[in-house]
């Protein structure tokens, strides 16, 4: 499967919540409670695991392959997560837009629990 690479960028916070945290500048259509352009304020989980993951809690996540902001959730295999889209937008051919994908937990480079949304930021 193919998924698009979204365009972003992490920004460095200095710290007022445990952790590092970043600002995420997101322009994805798969989670609508974030659409259009926004900024998503995060916190880096440092040591991945499944362990680590609130399921059913958004986070941004970075593979080799792309980052994406989803939905976590158990995958039947047990050292998988799987990553749900809350875009229910279908193709012509019934299929989803914004496909779930499964991904192994070791190939997870970057795990970032989504802890709030700006719509804009003033200058």
């Amino acid at each position: 499967m193919e998924v698009a690479k979204q365009e972003s960028n992490l920004i460095p916070l200095l710290g007022f919540l445990k952790g590092r945290k970043m600002v995420l500048k997101h322009v994805d259509r798969a989670m609508p409670k974030y659409q259009g352009l926004c900024y998503l304020l995060l916190r880096e989980i440092e040591n991945i695991s499944i362990k680590s993951i609130a399921f059913g809690e958004d986070y941004y996540i970075e593979t080799d392959g792309f980052g994406l902001v989803r939905t976590l959730g158990l995958s039947d295999n047990k050292d998988s997560v799987m990553l749900y889209s809350r875009n229910d937008e279908t193709h012509t051919d019934g299929s989803r837009k914004y496909p779930y994908i499964e991904v192994h937990i070791s190939e997870i480079k970057g795990l970032y629990k989504v802890l709030g949304m700006f719509e804009k930021i003033s200058d």
